[in-house]
């Protein structure tokens, strides 16, 4: 058993059936727009990509992700 997966190696087999997300903050110093939190998603299978800035607006940031990803694969 290997202890990582190759790059671009997929766990799954569709779009939006596994989402990564990272939220990384506070940081101790801010950006220059004063952002101090980070959060990330990405799809599995399509390894697309958004980062997000600030966590208030991560719900409404994941469903914008995922309403681009549909939208990719035409499921709207």
């Amino acid at each position: 058993m290997e202890a990582f997966l190759h790059e671009g190696v997929s766990c799954t087999n569709k779009l939006l059936k596994f989402i990564h997300r990272n939220i990384w903050g506070p940081s101790k110093t801010s950006s220059f727009g004063g952002t101090r939190y980070f959060v990330s998603f990405m799809d599995d299978f399509s390894q697309k990509n958004f980062i997000l800035k600030n966590k208030v607006k991560y719900l409404s940031k994941f469903k914008e992700f995922k309403a681009f990803v549909e939208k990719q694969i035409g499921e709207d």
